[in-house]
């Protein structure tokens, strides 16, 4: 360690001790280095906040698209059921059309027979 020396300060008239001037050197250092710490401290801070909100936005975006492709896909499984339902409807629509005509082909055919026997 350097031991203090005195130096005259020709322009002021006065004498500086190295000491002195190392030390106030050093005290102003310890300030920039106090207040770099804490510039990084908040970048730090910050540069996290903003990765938690990307990760947040990526995670919901997501679950977004994974909302719509179920969406779709209930759908789609939607309208394949409607489509069945209407295809079954109309099958059983043809059926009861069958069963009326073959009902009326009988109540025909006993008309008929009603009308043979009163006349007989």
């Amino acid at each position: 360690m350097l031991a203090p020396s005195s130096t005259k300060d020709s322009s002021a008239g006065r004498s500086l001790s190295t000491g002195d001037s190392i030390s106030a050197q050093f005290g102003t250092l310890s300030r920039e280095c106090a207040r770099l710490r804490n510039l990084t401290t908040k970048y730090e801070k910050k540069r996290k906040h903003e990765e938690d909100l990307t990760t947040r936005n990526r995670n919901d975006h997501t679950t977004l698209l994974s909302s719509k492709r179920s969406a779709q896909s209930k759908r789609g499984a939607v309208t394949k059921n409607l489509s069945m339902a209407k295809q079954k409807k109309i099958a059983v629509l043809k059926e009861m059309e069958s069963e009326r005509s073959e009902l009326v082909d009988i109540s025909e055919k006993i008309k008929v027979a009603l009308e043979t026997e009163r006349r007989s």
